[in-house]
């Protein structure tokens, strides 16, 4: 998407961020018919008042259009549509994976960020972020699942990145309110942005996560493009604390190239530098994993790249993944380091086989129940 700076700043005295957030822009504009005057569209012609509109009367068509265009421009697009087939999914955890019992919802697909790693870049195949209109049947069928199940872990960033596309969807608010209504519930919101804006507005809740996605700088620089900087997602995740929100520390995917152990060495030092350790709900570790296909079309749009051209073995769930004893032994050394800080910490694997996490254990990580 093109990007301008819009001028927001989060103050002061108590030592919240302070800076201009970065906002994309999406030159157009697809509005489903019937939603031109969504709250979502009305969000959308304020953010972006120069892009050009076009409606569209089916999703599936307009996909396949978007899909003919280079993934650039299509992500320079933004969708708005009704969303079939239900907003609840439970967790996905792939053959001989521990389950994980989490619920996942679906208030978009696609991401602004063009990260090299992402699987969406052969799920989501039209590129362009769709965001879905119909928010209360969304936050019904939460309430629904969440009563039916006696609270539960829901999960928002599955298929999208849950604070890059708040300024056009603003559910937010009415979200964590909801889990305000629901504290048996969990919510947790996955994010690689620092447009911390709508969580200080809103403020904490005991029972609401916010996780960042955390990568050596120098592994993020090249690989996730138009995420925030580290140095951003590290002081927005301080100024979420300080809020009044539990954080959530995610080192997935782990990069395990070159001198790996120096470039985690310096981001947990950052982390541990920045982050107060009582307001980390959990640290959640996972190794790169990918399919060939996915594979296949990175190197199609960038060329053959690092992080895909290591030693990779094809696991029980089909992903191709680092070699069992480099996973554990990696995943091992990582937990010593954020142990020191502080040995309360809930440190658990992410989609990984009962065997790693038991070669785990045995070398010195912990996986909490």
């Amino acid at each position: 998407m093109a990007r301008r700076r819009i001028g927001i700043a989060y103050s002061t005295k108590q030592g919240l961020l302070q800076k201009a957030d970065m906002l994309s822009v999406p030159k157009k504009v697809f509005i489903e018919e019937g939603l031109e005057n969504s709250p979502v569209t009305v969000r959308a012609r304020t953010v972006a008042p120069r892009a050009e509109v076009r409606n569209f009367r089916a999703l599936a068509e307009l996909s396949a259009e978007l899909e003919r265009l280079p993934a650039e421009q299509a992500k320079e697009c933004l969708v708005i549509a009704r969303r079939a087939g239900g907003f609840v999914k439970e967790f996905p955890s792939g053959p001989g994976m521990r389950p994980s019992g989490w619920q996942y919802f679906i208030p978009a697909i696609g991401c602004p960020a063009d990260c090299r790693y992402c699987f969406l870049q052969t799920y989501h195949t039209a590129n362009a972020p769709v965001v879905f209109a119909d928010q209360d049947a969304l936050l019904a069928e939460i309430e629904t699942k969440s009563r039916q199940i006696g609270g539960g872990y829901f999960y928002g960033g599955e298929l999208c990145d849950d604070l890059m596309l708040e300024r056009f969807a603003g559910l937010l608010p009415p979200l964590i309110e909801l889990f305000r209504r629901l504290p048996d519930a969990t919510l947790e919101i996955r994010t690689k942005s620092d447009e911390i804006g709508p969580l200080l507005r809103v403020g904490g809740a005991r029972n609401v996560v916010v996780s960042w996605t955390f990568t050596p700088d120098e592994y993020a620089r090249q690989l996730e493009r138009g995420a925030a900087t580290i140095a951003a997602r590290v002081q927005a995740a301080a100024a979420t604390e300080k809020a009044g929100f539990r954080v959530g520390v995610r080192l997935d995917p782990l990069i395990l190239t070159g001198n790996w152990q120096g470039a985690y060495m310096e981001l947990v030092d950052e982390l541990t530098h920045s982050l107060d350790p009582r307001m980390v709900e959990s640290v959640h570790l996972g190794g790169l994993r990918f399919t060939s296909s996915l594979k296949a079309a990175v190197s199609e749009r960038f060329g053959p790249q690092e992080p895909f051209c290591g030693e990779f073995v094809k696991c029980c769930d089909g992903k191709l993944r680092y070699p069992r004893p480099l996973r554990a032994a990696a995943y091992a050394w990582i937990a010593k380091r954020l142990k020191a800080w502080d040995e309360a910490l809930n440190i658990r694997l992410c989609m990984e086989t009962p065997q790693v996490e038991a070669d785990f254990r045995r070398i010195g990580g912990a996986v909490a129940d």
